[in-house]
């Protein structure tokens, strides 16, 4: 009998990954007993962890579909099942909780979506919705976001925020900075095109002289990709992007809508100065009464230049919430 199984098999990434390395090293020296399924893709070396770890190969039409035969064995032998970003279709554990990883879900009417995506989105927006009854305990990475499923789904259980940690950064304020600025990720609804406006608009007065762009350079509008001052980069291991940030005049996103502030915490504490969408992930992070505001073709945005401005609860480290999430499992902390 498992004390909890984890479900990490939805290919994780980036946040994912993190909280899946974080939850193996934890766990690797805890007395409970769990079980860790992960995505073969995820690249976990499986000896590193002293924790049961299975890999879990699911092609693409099964994971839409909810298909969890790989589930079925597990039925019954787990005090608690913890699904990272999967709807719950059929309960596992004598308790259930789901970690609401992607807020696209529940944004549909908020943000700019690829068509692909968009249909997507819409499926699992209506899984979610069939099967919200199905947990015993959501969480997800902000207020908002849980705010955002309750809506959408109309589900009234109990909830809980478990925050994203961010990089451990150095804190060499001697760092030579660049004239540049950096926005990450080139998906539709992170707004490219108005990160460039706002580079366009505000980047002389503010010593901004290039705009770097990391991401799929086909996403990136005609106008940016012409445009001199522009440079774009390929994806890139985490460790040559820190030091590309390190350098950075200012970090800007430009977001419609993020399910949490990590990314944009780890932009201005990196960068040290940040130019942000005003949305409620970034807010609950950021102390905006002394920041500045513009607006830009219609939308206003805060600009961030010291870093006493970032509360104190985005510092929450990954141990904190671990044992935070184990005391409502009423099971033990280390």
């Amino acid at each position: 009998m498992y004390d909890i199984i984890f479900d990490f098999s939805s290919s994780p990434v980036r946040g994912g990954l993190r909280r899946l390395v974080a939850y193996l090293e934890y766990f690797s020296v805890s007395s409970i007993r769990a079980l860790f399924l992960v995505n073969p893709n995820a690249g976990i070396d499986r000896e590193k962890y002293n924790v049961e770890i299975e890999a879990i190969t699911q092609s693409v039409a099964k994971n839409a579909l909810l298909c969890s035969d790989y589930l079925e064995k597990y039925r019954g032998k787990t005090r608690w099942f913890f699904s990272y970003g999967i709807p719950i279709a059929r309960p596992i554990g004598k308790f259930n909780w789901l970690h609401i990883s992607n807020v696209l879900p529940f944004s549909l009417g908020q943000c700019s979506l690829e068509i692909e995506l968009f249909f997507k989105m819409i499926i699992r927006s209506a899984q979610y919705s069939l099967y919200s009854k199905k947990a015993d305990m959501v969480s997800a990475e902000s207020k908002n976001s849980i705010l955002l499923y309750k809506r959408s789904t109309g589900y009234c259980g109990p909830t809980s925020v478990l925050y994203n940690s961010t990089l451990s950064v150095p804190k060499d304020a001697k760092t030579e900075k660049g004239d540049y600025a950096i926005a990450l990720g080139t998906t539709k609804y992170k707004r490219i095109d108005s990160t460039y406006d706002v580079f366009r608009a505000y980047g002389a007065e503010m010593g901004i002289h290039e705009l770097w762009i990391v991401g799929n350079a086909r996403k990136v509008g005609r106008s940016a990709r012409s445009d001199p001052r522009v440079r774009i980069i390929d994806f890139i291991p985490e460790v040559e992007l820190v030091s590309i940030l390190s350098r950075a005049l200012y970090f800007i996103s430009t977001a419609e809508v993020e399910n949490s502030s990590t990314a944009a915490l780890e932009g201005l504490l990196i960068t040290k100065r940040a130019i942000l969408s005003m949305i409620p992930p970034v807010l609950e992070m950021i102390d905006v009464t002394q920041a500045m505001n513009l607006i830009c073709k219609g939308r206003e945005y805060i600009v961030i230049n010291e870093e006493s401005q970032v509360k104190d609860i985005a510092y929450i480290p990954w141990r904190q919430g671990i044992e935070e999430m184990l005391t409502k499992m009423q099971l033990p902390i280390i």
